[in-house]
């Protein structure tokens, strides 16, 4: 015991002296404390454990950063598609309205056409009704097969009849097969549809 107690005696003093001094220079503190009882070590790793922590934050906001920019871009480009497809879909619509009335178009003139057509078969309906048969006769063999056949739908029939008889039985034969195929105009609304009279060959 008596051993001990002269071992630890000197350190005691020792650790006494070097207090008293740090107090004495005012350097006494928490710091100064750990360091004399050896926790430096655990200090530097406090301070390591901090730095590590910070560059994790700064690597996490660097991702952040990055992400939001990513989303940024394809916000962009999604906002750029709707614009083109805005665009195409304007263009779509302006070309369908075109399309629509250039039919419009067509079909008016069609409808005219057709209408300058039915003027002119009646207006040579006329002119054949004032000829004698055999003039008629020959003036329609000169024609298509289809427009002598519409132009005898607007001729009475006696005189179609005579007609027909008066040209050759090859021509006339055609002739009547097309009439079958000629539409025929629409009766009146007014009072009731007459039946429209088959053509017929004289004697």
């Amino acid at each position: 015991m008596k051993i001990l107690i002269l071992v630890f005696l000197p350190l005691l003093v020792f650790v006494g002296t070097l207090i008293g001094a740090l107090a004495a220079t005012g350097n006494l503190n928490q710091e100064a404390f750990q360091k004399m009882m050896g926790k430096e070590v655990v200090k530097e790793e406090k301070g390591e454990e901090k730095k590590v922590t910070a560059d994790n934050m700064g690597a996490l906001a660097e991702q952040l950063k990055q992400r939001e920019a990513a989303l940024a871009a394809k916000e962009k480009e999604i906002a750029e598609n709707e614009t083109r497809l805005e665009a195409r879909k304007k263009s779509l619509d302006q070309q369908t309205t075109e399309l629509k009335t250039l039919m419009q178009q067509i079909d008016g003139n069609l409808a005219q056409a057709e209408q300058d057509r039915q003027a002119k078969i009646k207006a040579q309906a006329l002119s054949v009704a004032a000829m004698d048969a055999e003039s008629a006769a020959k003036a329609l063999e000169s024609l298509p097969t289809q427009d002598a056949a519409a132009i005898l739908l607007d001729v009475k029939d006696k005189q179609r009849g005579e007609i027909l008889n008066t040209m050759t039985p090859e021509k006339a034969a055609s002739i009547l097969k097309a009439l079958q195929d000629v539409p025929r105009p629409a009766p009146p609304k007014t009072g009731a549809a007459e039946k429209a009279p088959a053509p017929k060959v004289g004697a």
